[in-house]
């Protein structure tokens, strides 16, 4: 019997483009792709049981996830926001993508040269930045992060530099300059933040990651260009969950993992379209219980896989209508489970429920039935 564990959750481009990366490639970067077979997942029956672990007061912050492998890999399409344009809630190459702990969802536009706020549901709530590189302004804002305070930083790719602001969009402070000393950048794309509010900035183009302080003050730094344990051909996204930090080794088409001071733990993935592989990984994020999710940028998909890299399922393919992806980039989960993707040549932004249960009411009790008709046809006895 598959046990299924209650968390509280609060509701408060083709081979070779990237190595070609440099001032005057980024528009050929997003121009090149090449179409990838579309991924399906299939859903086996299991038994489960209902473990209650707190008590909520809507039932709706309670999510479960199987103890171990599932082959419930297929999440459900909840919706989609974003077209192109420079409006309101519009995108001209969406890239990055964070959630805040209340659920807001932050964008980077990179082609707007602006990070756009949305609500849970991708409703617009506000602004801010445009071309240039005074404060608040930016050159290719390619990835954003949420801290521990509710701050919101950017990596401003162009400019070589992390910005940081508060939620409202009100800067606060910067780091990075151009170069490959300790806290310069060369073309950083990615970042991330630890429980200690630590960051973690990817550094492309150096082949390396950088960890910082909350205040920007290099800490220490770990990669170099190759293939080997520990070693980059252009990381471009990260995650950081349960002391782990996770890099997507783009050229090498893998997911390295490492402690939070850069030892090398473990990695998965090569090249290729079946299930574990991957042609340019380019986001990574993880859940509150330790799902992985990857972008398949090329493949147009998205992979889930365990903690320790043990694949458990996918979704996508090549198109625009519901699910499909046209050059997925980023991706974000909040804490009740939703998967944030986002859709760059599509010019919007995905939201999907992953595979985990609901509670049937808002006072939730140990044996309680599942409610979703999907997860229930799941059910070898359907019930």
């Amino acid at each position: 019997m598959a046990l299924i564990k209650a968390v509280f959750l609060s509701a408060a481009a083709p081979d070779g483009v990237l190595r070609a990366l440099g001032l005057a490639a980024i528009a050929a970067f997003f121009m090149l792709l090449t179409p990838a077979a579309e991924a399906t997942g299939s859903a086996v029956g299991a038994s489960i049981t209902i473990v209650k672990a707190a008590d909520p007061s809507d039932g709706t912050d309670f999510r479960f996830e199987v103890d171990g492998p599932t082959n419930l890999t297929s999440p459900t399409f909840l919706g989609a926001w974003g077209s192109l344009g420079s409006g309101n809630g519009q995108f001209d190459r969406p890239y990055g993508t964070a959630v805040d702990a209340a659920g807001n969802i932050y964008v980077s536009d990179i082609n707007n040269h602006r990070i756009q706020k949305f609500d849970k549901e991708g409703v617009y709530s506000a602004k801010w930045g445009s071309s240039g590189n005074g404060n608040g302004q930016f050159n290719v804002p390619s990835a954003v992060a949420v801290d521990k305070n509710g701050d919101v930083l950017v990596v401003d790719t162009l400019n070589s530099r992390v910005q940081k602001f508060d939620s409202s969009g009100a800067f606060l402070d910067k780091w990075g300059t151009s170069g490959s000393g300790n806290g310069q950048f060369n073309f950083p794309t990615g970042a991330a933040v630890d429980e200690s509010n630590h960051v973690y900035v990817v550094d492309t183009l150096n082949h390396r990651v950088q960890k910082f302080d909350n205040s920007g003050a290099y800490l220490t730094q770990w990669g170099s260009f190759g293939t080997g344990d520990g070693e980059f051909n252009e990381p471009w996204g990260i995650a950081v969950w349960d002391k782990k930090v996770y890099v997507t080794d783009a050229n090498n088409d893998r997911v390295q993992i490492f402690d939070e001071d850069g030892a090398y733990v473990s990695e998965f993935g090569m090249s290729g379209t079946t299930n574990g592989n991957f042609d340019l990984p380019t986001g990574v994020t993880v859940d509150a219980v330790g799902n992985v999710y990857v972008v398949d940028s090329d493949n147009h998909r998205v992979q889930k896989f365990s903690s320790a890299g043990e694949y458990a399922g996918q979704w996508g393919g090549f198109g625009s209508g519901d699910g499909q992806f046209d050059m997925p980039w980023s991706a974000a989960v909040d804490m009740a489970g939703h998967v944030f993707v986002v859709d760059v040549n599509n010019n919007r932004v995905q939201k999907f429920l992953s595979a985990g249960f609901l509670l049937d009411d808002a006072s939730p009790d140990d044996g309680d039935a599942v409610a979703d008709r999907a997860v229930l046809d799941w059910l070898p006895d359907g019930t």
